[in-house]
């Protein structure tokens, strides 16, 4: 029987390529399909990657900060367009597109263009052995070489921009594979990465699936960030192990909040709402589950949930939404079965925990929910 890989490469050197397609979660259309870059692609960007890199090094920090610079005037240019790109693509409302993910990337552009000359100078290290004190150190700073960066579809636009930007202005050249789950988003980061007239080879974007970040992971870079799931971060780093690649990833977890017996109950609900549902309950520092004190839990837990059943599900370029939709279908799917395993094992549901029967949301979407009586 053929292994999936197997099949992937004969799949190739017959001349049928891998799809991946852009969505539109809050109805589900097909905005568009695009073909998932071959493993000879991806190592001829990072060819390029590596060609680039010299040059790109030699240049001074503010001669790199320069084109940080060029890249947020450009950004700031088209930040509506950019904007409502993103909430077609990953669904959150335009607000929230503009806020943490346009804004976002402003904010890094300027302050790494400003502060990154003072990052890099090089800094005296002192000596405290006697034995030492005639001699001198300084810790100084060199690029990494080639840097490959896998980023996720809850942040697609400042997530992998906040981890191009430092690694351009420090000297390193970049290959960046976005999620296949937001594939325009990515087009519009190289559309603007090329805008900026970087030097050829100096900042790529290469679209594709799991795959195709396997195989820019086992290509000739200098260092992986990659942000996403427990389990292909563990396959990741036990790859990376094999040759010492050094990594960066961001994984999964279960964020807890905590609220003790002194706090302002009001303003902690709004927290906790707000920490919830912020995209869909699709951040990396969401909260999932919240410890209190027995001494205002009940008053705590009520606030919960008025204000979660207040919150108005939606497109994200309706300006009246709050909550839209999740990237997939797939991960509505997950959420249930989370929420059928809770109740299964005696927690209640007090608001939410459907998909919601609502005239025109044919999306991705999920009612806000709270849920007691859960165990660990």
């Amino acid at each position: 029987m053929q292994t999936a890989n197997a099949a992937l490469e004969m799949g190739e050197q017959a001349g049928v390529r891998r799809k991946i397609q852009s969505l539109n979660p809050a109805t589900g259309d097909l905005l568009a399909e695009y073909e998932a870059a071959t493993d000879a692609e991806v190592h001829k960007a990072v060819g390029s990657a590596s060609q680039a890199l010299a040059a790109w090094r030699r240049l001074s920090v503010a001669e790199r900060a320069s084109y940080l610079f060029r890249l947020k005037e450009l950004l700031y240019a088209r930040r509506d367009e950019i904007a409502a790109l993103i909430t077609r693509e990953a669904g959150k409302p335009v607000v929230e597109a503009m806020l943490t993910e346009v804004s976002v990337v402003l904010d890094a552009l300027e302050y790494f263009g400003r502060r990154a000359r003072k990052f890099l100078s090089s800094q005296p290290v002192p000596h405290h052995n006697l034995a030492m004190k005639l001699k001198r150190g300084r810790l100084e700073f060199e690029p990494y070489g080639v840097l490959g960066i896998i980023s996720p579809a809850n942040y697609p636009f400042s997530i992998p921009f906040n981890e191009i930007i430092p690694a351009l202005v420090a000297g390193n050249t970049v290959v960046l594979k976005p999620s296949e789950l937001t594939p325009q988003v990515g087009l519009a980061i190289r559309g603007l990465l090329e805008a900026a007239k970087l030097p050829p080879g100096v900042a790529q974007v290469i679209l594709g699936d799991g795959p195709t970040g396997q195989a820019l992971a086992a290509a000739a870079i200098h260092k992986l960030i990659f942000t996403g799931s427990v389990a292909t971060g563990k396959r990741i780093q036990a790859k990376a192990a094999e040759r010492l690649l050094p990594t960066v990833l961001e994984l999964g977890g279960k964020d807890a909040m905590i609220v003790c017996a002194d706090a302002n109950v009001e303003t902690a609900s709004s927290g906790a709402v707000w920490g919830a549902f912020t995209n869909a309950g699709q951040t990396c520092v969401s909260v999932e589950r919240v410890y209190v004190v027995r001494d205002v839990a009940e008053r705590f837990i009520a606030l919960c949930v008025s204000k979660a059943k207040r919150l108005r599900l939606g497109r994200g370029g309706d300006p009246s939404t709050e909550v839209g939709p999740l990237i997939r279908d797939r991960q509505v799917g997950i959420v249930e079965q989370q929420v059928c395993e809770a109740v299964t094992q005696g927690a209640e549901v007090l608001c939410g925990g459907h998909r919601p029967n609502l005239p025109g949301l044919k999306g991705f979407f999920f009612e806000p929910t709270v849920i007691t009586r859960v165990n660990q």
